[in-house]
């Protein structure tokens, strides 16, 4: 069966086909080297899927460079990342975050990230002490002793507007033109984005099941929609299998209403099936 999703509070909709049935094996999957355009899709997506109104209204953006002279161990840089990670965590338990790894101009990595605090949190009332915090964590763990990247190696940004922020963000960090030739070798980098504290990262999927033929006339009306009914910019991304929109909650159901208003009077039990799964007062 062919699927319709709507993420609640955030800016995503679905419509994906019935995936042709492949009863070869998959190849084996070889060294990451890139950021691929299915990584940036998929990087993209699963920041769409946030449901805004559960998250902390304050967000923290926070970006870790490196000096020039450096360890070329990829490997080294993730786990470099990891001990950050997991200090930033018993100083702020309970976080969500979205990390990506880009290259500077000069060839240097350097890591963004973009945390979600439990609901509660308030950084401090002297942001001074949060900048600190962060420079000299991250020099201890990157450059220990060096005092010009102690005074440079970090940048933190303080959010309190979630909502564009995050719509912004989906597009810069998934930008694969963002990321700049290196002279280091990556065969022991892995990947070029992650998410730590999945289950800290809220996300409501509104889902229903439809047959092939509904999906065929619902593509169609989608594609009628986004031209002469939405109110904001969109994004599309299509493939074999149906098209992904990055609407917000309250365009994709409006976008429910005009697929029931354009091809399904006459099928009255379909009508009310597909707006009582997609009523948006069902789900918090």
């Amino acid at each position: 069966m062919a699927t319709v999703e709507i993420a609640k509070n955030g800016n995503y909709f679905a419509l994906k086909g019935v995936k042709s049935e492949n009863t070869s094996k998959a190849p084996p999957r070889g060294t990451i080297k890139t950021f691929s355009k299915q990584s940036q899709k998929r990087l993209r997506f699963a920041i769409a899927k946030i449901n805004r109104q559960k998250i902390n209204k304050t967000m923290l953006f926070i970006t870790l460079t490196y000096p020039l002279k450096l360890d070329p161990d990829a490997a080294l840089w993730k786990r470099n990342l990891s001990t950050f990670i997991k200090s930033i965590n018993r100083l702020i338990p309970g976080n969500a975050i979205i990390w990506k790894l880009e290259f500077q101009k000069q060839g240097n990595p350097h890591f963004h990230l973009l945390l979600f605090p439990p609901i509660g949190y308030e950084p401090p009332t002297n942001k001074k002490e949060l900048y600190a915090w962060v420079a000299e964590t991250w020099n201890r763990i990157a450059a220990p002793g060096n005092a010009d990247h102690l005074k440079a190696g970090t940048r933190v940004d303080i959010v309190k507007d979630p909502w564009p922020f995050l719509t912004y963000m989906g597009k810069y960090l998934s930008d694969g033109l963002k990321q700049a030739k290196t002279k280091f070798k990556l065969d022991s980098l892995g990947r070029f984005y992650g998410i730590y504290g999945r289950k800290y990262l809220p996300v409501t999927m509104l889902e229903t099941e439809i047959d092939q033929q509904s999906f065929v006339q619902i593509r169609r009306l989608a594609y009628k929609f986004l031209q002469k009914k939405t109110r904001q910019p969109y994004t599309i991304f299509r493939d074999n299998q149906g098209i992904t929109l990055f609407l917000n909650d309250k365009e994709a159901f409006r976008l429910v209403e005009f697929i029931l208003e354009q091809n399904f009077r006459k099928n009255k039990q379909f009508c009310e099936y597909f707006r009582t799964r997609f009523d948006p007062n069902r789900f918090p």
